[in-house]
């Protein structure tokens, strides 16, 4: 763990005449001095390649170096000043996340957490690949998105889910631009054995506790369930996991998100009071099963003409029909899958659904 570090900044130019180089008069490049054993990373603006995320509401990731090895690392500046609290959150939160990592090898390697005047920065491995964000949002990965591999991925997810809720932890958190497909050496993902890997823990729990200081724990709309969009963190457990793991699996195999409205307001009605769509990409044995993982109690009145007693009563007999672990989810989504593999007979379809 280390602290005290600043950053540095520098101007490059090239020169123009320079046969090993593109013409171009000036650019910026930003270089970061964090010292220790990962102690310099070097960002060009100008490459798109070297920003993974930026602006987003909770922080930028970044593509960086490490000095050492000259090894590619990711680095994710905090921007919420608030969620480490001091030097000594800062050093339970790398025990917790090393920890946590431990679980399961499809997790993503946390390296680093470093303190700067510029607030706090996570060092993570770099993982070459795509996420299912990228899959589902680009034509380049036809065979990546069926009902079959969507089944696959659900599957992988569910085994690192099983050993995180066995531990008392639930990420919170599961969505598309969270679950990383990694390639191959020969830079090709397979579609009948994908090696899977879940990241992003920063608003994770562990039996309860937020792992960082949250003063509201952030979420995403598109893929919450109910007692997360409407706030009822003490009902958000294993089964919340899987219902945005359900929704995932859903955009994986139709290309679309399960509910959508430009209006916010809209959307979280959707979220919290629509079942999902059939869709016509989806195979009907996937389809019924996705439908009993994002169970929901549907509400007659608006959200906020229940009491708060009347609120988690109904949330909790949508949570009630729901899978109720990562392995019965799991085995479930096998059978589709082996249903799926199977010749396509009148009596196959039939005898599924007894």
């Amino acid at each position: 763990y280390k602290k005290n570090t600043k950053f540095t900044h520098k101007n490059n130019i090239f020169d123009s005449d320079d046969k090993n180089t593109k013409i171009i008069n000036v650019y910026y490049k930003m270089l970061i001095s964090l010292r220790g054993k990962y102690d310099t990373y070097e960002f060009d603006l100008s490459q798109e390649s070297h920003i993974i995320q930026k602006g987003q509401k909770f922080s930028s990731l970044y593509r960086g170096k490490r000095i050492s090895d000259n090894s590619y690392v990711c680095v994710k500046h905090l921007h919420d000043t608030q969620c480490v609290q001091n030097s000594e959150h800062a050093h339970l939160i790398f025990i917790t996340l090393t920890s946590i990592e431990k679980l399961d090898d499809a997790i993503i390697r946390t390296y680093d957490i470093i303190e700067t005047e510029q607030g706090y920065f996570i060092v993570y491995e770099y993982l070459h690949g795509v996420t299912i964000k990228t899959i589902t949002n680009t034509p380049d990965y036809p065979d990546l998105t069926t009902s079959k591999f969507a089944c696959k991925v659900g599957i992988e997810v569910c085994k690192i889910l099983k050993k995180l809720h066995e531990h008392g932890i639930v990420h919170r958190n599961i969505k598309p631009s969270n679950i990383f497909l990694e390639t191959d050496d020969s830079g090709r993902i397979s579609p009948d054995n994908p090696r899977v890997r879940l990241i992003d823990f920063e608003i994770a729990s562990v039996h309860g506790s937020n792992i960082f200081s949250l003063n509201k724990v952030p979420f995403s709309v598109l893929y919450s369930p109910p007692e997360q969009v409407l706030y009822f963190s003490h009902l958000i457990d294993e089964r919340s996991d899987l219902y945005s793991l359900a929704l995932v699996v859903y955009e994986i195999a139709t290309r679309r998100p399960s509910f959508y409205h430009e209006n916010a307001a809209m959307l979280i009605n959707l979220q919290i009071n629509t079942s999902i769509q059939k869709n016509p990409r989806i195979s009907k044995e996937l389809f019924t099963l996705l439908l009993q993982a994002t169970s929901k109690h549907r509400f007659s009145l608006p959200p906020n003409k229940y009491s708060q007693e009347q609120l988690e009563a109904f949330l909790d007999t949508g949570r009630s029909q729901r899978f109720q672990n990562a392995h019965d989810f799991s085995l479930a989504l096998s059978e589709v899958f082996r249903h799926l593999n199977q010749p396509k007979t009148r009596k196959s379809r039939k005898s599924f659904f007894l």
